[in-house]
């Protein structure tokens, strides 16, 4: 099956947020907190949720991080999309995240995969994400696109 390894780099990004910390480096801890995202693609789409992660930094300024959120998507085409989506990500420079979700038009829904590979620090990053859907993606869903998000730490 083609998406096995998607979700065992998913499992491992989920379990890998949670725990552990960095040797020599100074922790900052967890912490909740809002997660906003913008996603441009074929359309442009809007997300908003809550996250949990955890920062540190290493050497003089370098803020590393890596969390789990969980997240409401709405894709601005013709005809709206929405969607949910639980993704986990890690940011050592390197960003690295993976989501699962449903999104839905209301006529017909699919249930995606999304990996993410970009540049990051701290909670926040800039990367490209792919969609693999399941089933037939809703009208007006983009296949890939360019994602900024950040998540607020309270």
């Amino acid at each position: 099956m083609q998406s096995r390894p998607f979700i065992v780099l998913f499992m491992f990004l989920l379990l890998s947020s949670v725990g552990g910390g960095s040797v020599n480096a100074q922790d900052k801890g967890f912490h909740f907190g809002p997660l906003i995202g913008l996603h441009h693609g074929e359309e442009v789409s809007l997300e908003a949720g809550l996250g949990y992660g955890e920062e540190w930094i290493v050497g003089h300024n370098l803020e590393l991080g890596r969390g789990v959120g969980l997240s409401i998507e709405r894709v601005m085409a013709k005809d709206p999309v929405v969607g949910a989506r639980l993704s986990a990500w890690y940011h050592i420079f390197l960003a690295l995240g993976l989501s699962a979700g449903y999104y839905t038009d209301f006529d017909q829904g699919a249930v995606v995969l999304q990996p993410e590979l970009g540049f990051g620090l701290s909670q926040g990053r800039i990367s490209w994400r792919t969609t693999i859907p399941f089933s037939k993606m809703p009208q007006g869903m983009s296949s890939s696109d360019v994602t900024v998000s950040f998540m607020f730490g309270l």
